[in-house]
C-alpha cells in the first residue's frame, strides 16, 4: 500500500471516530437527566438541569468524574 492510500485510510478511520464520538454525545444529551446526583445523592442545580437536561451528576460530582477519566 502507497503511502498516499495508508494516509487516506488513515484520514478515513480518523472521520469514522470522531464521528462516533459526535453520535455518542449527541445520545447522552437525549437521555432523560435527574433531579438529584447519581453519585452523592445532593439535588442538581435547576440552572444545570436547564443547560444540561441530561445531567445526572452535580457540578462537583461532574468535576471529579471528568478529572478521574482524565487520569487514566
Amino acid at each position: 500500500m502507497s503511502d498516499e492510500a495508508n494516509f487516506d485510510l488513515a484520514e478515513i478511520l480518523a472521520d469514522r471516530e470522531r464521528q462516533t464520538a459526535i453520535d455518542a454525545a449527541k445520545g447522552a444529551l437525549k437521555r432523560a437527566g435527574s433531579e438529584f446526583c447519581d453519585d452523592c445523592g445532593v439535588a442538581i442545580l435547576a440552572s444545570r438541569r436547564q443547560a444540561i437536561p441530561s445531567a445526572r451528576r452535580c457540578t462537583p460530582c461532574q468535576n471529579t468524574h471528568e478529572a478521574a477519566e482524565k487520569a487514566r
